[in-house]
């Protein structure tokens, strides 16, 4: 579920938490779109998928055109594999993002900030399909924006 400035995404393994002195069992984790205060965790998400994309259409292959829509339709799973298949820098990548969603980007079920343990729990498959809906939600479109405008 989306509303523009947060998504909600569903773990396939749940995570235990504490919240107001309570043990719980978390399946859903809220990712809050980057506001300016983020600004030095977002432009390295910029930065490192641009790169992806830069990388990609400089080794891209022939492919027949595909009619744009005007709306992105990638998937999360679609800009991983992007990245994956880039030069970037997946550990650093993956060291960048963790910093950021732990610094309140992501909430465990939209209460509690994800921390540096909670987040080292969750699996790698969610790991990866979470940096994939965060870049194809939040990322991607704004970049897109700005190639639209030129």
């Amino acid at each position: 579920m989306s509303n523009g400035d947060s998504i909600e995404f569903l773990l396939s393994k749940e995570i235990t938490y504490h919240h107001q002195g309570t043990s719980k069992q978390g399946q859903m984790l809220v990712l809050t779109a980057p506001t300016n205060a983020h600004t030095r965790h977002r432009v390295k998400l910029q930065q490192a998928l641009h790169r992806a994309m830069a990388n990609i259409a400089t080794n891209k292959t022939e492919q027949p055109a595909q009619k744009d829509t005007g709306e992105s339709t990638i998937a999360g799973s679609d800009v991983m594999m992007m990245m994956l298949t880039s030069e970037t820098d997946m550990v650093q990548f993956h060291d960048d993002f963790r910093k950021f969603m732990c610094e309140g980007s992501c909430l465990v079920e939209g209460e509690e900030r994800i921390t540096a343990k909670l987040w080292d729990d969750l699996s790698p498959d969610d790991t990866d399909a979470l940096m994939g809906e965060y870049l194809a939600n939040f990322i991607l479109p704004s970049s897109l924006r700005k190639q639209s405008k030129k």
